[in-house]
């Protein structure tokens, strides 16, 4: 869309420049034009474009400028879109020897963007909410990998191959990232893993007994978070 606002501010010798400033506009500046309900969908969007430039660029004029500069789309997106704050973990969460699967599902638990049940309530949808691992419980992220019964057994064993306290919430884990378990050496690059495969797996149990009905004891999850992050290491060892 800022493409033909382009155009028409700087009148590009086009047949639908020509046929916008005879039929639509007549005489009247773009800057200042009013939408309609008679005008299109294409039209309409077009303006309301125009108008988010406005208010992002403060004034005509500052909207003016950025439209003749060659990177216009560049500056105009950059101004566009939310900037949020950098989460700790995300550099380390994007080391190449973490699989990548884990990768994502970690950075959603993080911001408890995983389609809990209680986030799927949220959005609209009706179901019993009950954490299927435990069947005594609701089912929200902190539940989920920390508070349920299941997952307090992962993580008690997971912490003490880190030789750390029990990690008892996102946050911890996050703050724990942002620490001490930053760097370059194997030994950390190994936790970082571990830490991640042990979310991924958590919440891959859950789906299995979500759509498959198949629940595995705790001490059979433990074995294959040990032993996806060993064959991870004999790659990068060999």
């Amino acid at each position: 869309m800022m493409s033909w606002i382009k155009k028409l501010e700087t009148n590009t010798p086009n047949v639908w420049v020509q046929w916008v400033r005879a039929y639509i506009l007549r005489g009247v500046n773009f800057w200042d034009f009013c939408l309609t309900a008679a005008h299109s969908w294409f039209w309409s969007n077009i303006i309301n474009c125009r108008d988010a430039l406005i208010q992002i660029a403060d004034t005509i004029d500052h909207a003016k400028n950025l439209l003749c500069k060659p990177d216009y789309k560049q500056q105009i997106y950059e101004l566009l879109r939310q900037k949020g704050s950098v989460l700790p973990m995300y550099k380390t969460v994007g080391d190449s020897l973490n699989y990548p699967k884990h990768k994502i599902i970690g950075l959603l638990a993080i911001q408890n963007k995983l389609p809990t049940l209680d986030n799927l309530s949220r959005r609209g949808l009706q179901l019993a909410n009950k954490c299927v691992l435990c069947e005594s419980h609701s089912e929200c992220a902190p539940h989920l990998f920390f508070e349920c019964f299941f997952s307090a057994v992962v993580w008690c064993t997971v912490a003490q191959w880190l030789a750390v306290p029990p990690l008892t919430s996102m946050n911890a884990i996050s703050m724990w990232y942002k620490g001490h378990n930053r760097g370059k050496s194997l030994v950390k690059r190994q936790r970082r893993c571990l830490l991640l495969c042990s979310i991924y797996q958590i919440w891959n149990e859950r789906n299995r007994s979500v759509f498959k009905g198949v629940k595995t004891p705790p001490a059979s999850l433990i074995w294959k978070i040990q032993y996806l992050v060993t064959l991870r290491l004999s790659h990068i060892v060999e």
